[in-house]
C-alpha cells in the first residue's frame, strides 16, 4: 500500500496484487448484558407462572374435595327436605356463589336434593298409577298433577343448580309418561 501526501491530505492507495486487510470497526453493544439478564428473568417468570397455575389447579381440587366431604358429613335432614320442597334453601346451600367451595357445595346439595325429589316423585307416580288401575281417571288431571309436582320440585332445584333441575324434569317426564299413557288407554 502506498501513501501519498499532498497538501495536508493523506491518501491510501491499494497496491495491485497485494492482499490488504480491511479493518472494520466493531460496534460496541452496551445492552448485551441487560438483554441476557432480561431473558433470564423472563425464563424465571415463565417457570413461576407454570408453578402458580399448577398450584391453583391443585387448590381448586382440594377445595372441591373439602366441600364434598362437608356435604357428605352433614346429610340433609327431613326438615331440610321439607324446607326445600317449600322453596326455602337458606339452611341447605351457602349464601354466596363466589368461591370454588360454595359452587361445589351447591353442586353436591343439588345432587342430593334431586335424588330425594326423584324418589318422592316416583312414589307419587306409583300411587297415581295404582289410582288409574283401580278407577277411571281423567288423563288430563293426571298429567296436570304430574306436571305440577315436577315443576314445583324443579323450581326448588333451579335455585341451586339449573342442570340438576333439567335432569330432574327429564326423568320425571319419562316416569310420568307411563302413567299418563295408562290413563289414556283406560279412558278409551
Amino acid at each position: 500500500m502506498a501513501t501519498r501526501l499532498q497538501s495536508g491530505q493523506i491518501q491510501l492507495r491499494p497496491v495491485t496484487g497485494v492482499p490488504m486487510e480491511r479493518v472494520v470497526d466493531r460496534q460496541v453493544d452496551y445492552m448485551t448484558a441487560a438483554r441476557q439478564e432480561a431473558a433470564g428473568s423472563q425464563a424465571y417468570a415463565q417457570v413461576l407462572d407454570r408453578m402458580a397455575s399448577t398450584i391453583n389447579v391443585v387448590a381448586v381440587q382440594m377445595r372441591q374435595q373439602e366441600a364434598l366431604r362437608d356435604v357428605a358429613n352433614r346429610p340433609l335432614t327431613p326438615a331440610d327436605f321439607a324446607m326445600a320442597q317449600n322453596g326455602d334453601l337458606s339452611n341447605i346451600i351457602p349464601a354466596g356463589n363466589f368461591s370454588v367451595y360454595d359452587q361445589a357445595v351447591r353442586k353436591a346439595r343439588s345432587f342430593e336434593l334431586s335424588s330425594h325429589f326423584e324418589i318422592e316423585g316416583r312414589e307419587k307416580i306409583v300411587s297415581l298409577l295404582a289410582k288409574v288401575e283401580k278407577e277411571q281417571v281423567d288423563p288430563q288431571k293426571i298429567q296436570d298433577e304430574i306436571a305440577s309436582m315436577t315443576e314445583g320440585y324443579a323450581q326448588s332445584l333451579a335455585k341451586i343448580d339449573g342442570e340438576a333441575a333439567l335432569k330432574f324434569r327429564a326423568n320425571m317426564i319419562v316416569h310420568g309418561k307411563t302413567v299418563i299413557d295408562a290413563a289414556r288407554e283406560k279412558a278409551l
